[in-house]
């Protein structure tokens, strides 16, 4: 993992992440009208671990099909319901059937980024990885990867029937070429991507990290191999790279997500908040954002342990009915906001996954 983002033990803070997520995506898939609304108690129970033949066990980090080295990144096809996990420090994912489907432990189907199951290759090519840190796999089943160190944005058609292996990507943003991995900043390069998001229509965003940046792209069908952003946030422009703590800056944008309503969240891992901009695909430049949680406010940026603070947030999704769910990754926990976008700024979540109270953040297996 990069050392950026490692900010403590990545395999302890990610296989605790990947149990909750997959808990959360089980319950999703399973319980759809129950859970849309955050109606589960506190701490719940995971129905699903893999990496690890239970969840009292330690996860295995081996190059096998069924070993999970610094998982940090999670998401479903929507159009097979097959389930795809980022192994960061393998420089692959893993593709596994659907989890309703899966025993605990099971292996993946498939992997891409490798030529094989039993390799580990850091490369610049249309089909290897480096450093890949999250993903994301559109209305249309295109998987899109954000790749920290080349630099780069990929995007793979039709995910979930790549073969079981040796894939190459259909397209790059970031970088001219499947070749090349000079990080930049302008509109057609990046530096260390951490997230990619495809909203309803068609707009690409990108957490562009150590640009301090959310990059849009628009019009994903239409994009080739080093285009253009068409719009930026958290800068006033393509050139500008610098850092605070305001409504119209971003310290370390580490993951995008575009809601229902066409409102972009931005989780802002060094100012430990999520940000909120409404009517995000027709904002202009360095536009304000309209709302945060964690903070009291856009100037504040200190990280704590309660139902209103963070601690180097990591991912932030809403789900149809409104309800924003926050991996809260130094807290060890998922923080749940119901009706997330009509909150004050500051507002306490509703729920907390993970741990037994918004006050505890002990780590556990």
């Amino acid at each position: 993992m990069p050392d950026a983002l490692r900010t403590h033990n990545p395999r302890l803070s990610s296989a605790l992440m990947i149990r909750l997520i997959l808990a959360l995506s089980s319950i999703l898939l399973v319980s759809g009208s129950t859970i849309a609304r955050g109606q589960f108690p506190k701490f719940a129970a995971a129905d699903l671990v893999l990496g690890a033949s239970d969840f009292s066990s330690v996860g295995t980090a081996a190059l096998t099909s069924s070993g999970l080295d610094s998982p940090v990144g999670i998401a479903i096809d929507p159009t097979s319901g097959k389930l795809f996990v980022v192994c960061v420090s393998q420089s692959r994912i893993l593709r596994f059937a659907d989890p309703a489907s899966l025993a605990n432990g099971a292996a993946a189907e498939a992997v891409i980024g490798q030529v094989d199951f039993t390799s580990s290759v850091r490369a610049t090519t249309a089909g290897n990885l480096r450093d890949p840190y999250n993903l994301h796999i559109d209305s249309l089943g295109r998987l899109w990867i954000a790749e920290y160190s080349n630099n780069r944005v990929l995007m793979f058609e039709d995910a979930s029937d790549l073969p079981v292996s040796g894939a190459t990507a259909d397209l790059v943003l970031g970088q001219p070429d499947f070749t090349s991995r000079d990080p930049g900043t302008s509109d057609t390069t990046m530096r260390n991507p951490t997230a990619v998001f495809v909203d309803a229509d068609d707009n690409v965003g990108v957490a562009d990290f150590n640009n301090y940046r959310v990059l849009k792209f628009a019009n994903a069908s239409a994009l080739s191999n080093g285009s253009p952003a068409t719009s930026v946030l958290g800068q006033e422009d393509f050139s500008a790279s610098s850092f605070s703590t305001t409504a119209e800056t971003m310290k370390a944008p580490v993951s995008v997500f575009v809601d229902a309503e066409r409102r972009l969240w931005v989780a802002a891992k060094d100012d430990h908040r999520i940000l909120r901009f409404d009517n995000a695909a027709s904002l202009a430049n360095g536009a304000p954002a309209s709302a945060v949680l964690g903070q009291p406010d856009f100037t504040t940026g200190t990280r704590g342990t309660t139902a209103g603070k963070m601690w180097n947030p990591k991912a932030a999704i809403v789900d149809a009915a409104g309800t924003l769910y926050v991996s809260d990754d130094e807290n060890h926990r998922i923080l749940v906001f119901k009706n997330a976008a009509a909150r004050a700024n500051g507002a306490p979540a509703d729920r907390v996954i993970g741990q037994a109270d918004f006050i505890t953040n002990t780590s556990g297996t």
